[in-house]
């Protein structure tokens, strides 16, 4: 029997990540590492990304297979989701 592949979920706020604690992939976890690593705000609102944050955020959404919108819960396709942060 084929093994059901575990699908990496990412949430998005504010042209950001939110929550990436049902990230599964390892290379999405050392994108993500690397992002923290660049400094992050406490404070979602208060975050802006640089735009090497946000280039390392959309090679995330492509690791990811549901990619979120925290507000209003809409989903959204990957090129939607790396619209939302680089144009935020």
């Amino acid at each position: 029997m084929k093994k059901k592949k575990e699908k990496s979920y990412l949430l998005l706020k504010w042209g950001s990540l939110k929550d990436w604690s049902g990230v599964v992939s390892p290379k999405a976890k050392r994108l993500i590492s690397q992002w923290l690593k660049l400094g992050v705000s406490i404070s979602a609102i208060m975050h802006h990304d640089s735009n090497k944050q946000k280039g390392l955020i959309c090679k995330i959404i492509d690791e990811c297979d549901v990619i979120q919108k925290d507000w209003g819960g809409k989903y959204l396709t990957k090129k939607q989701a790396k619209k939302y942060v680089m144009e935020y």
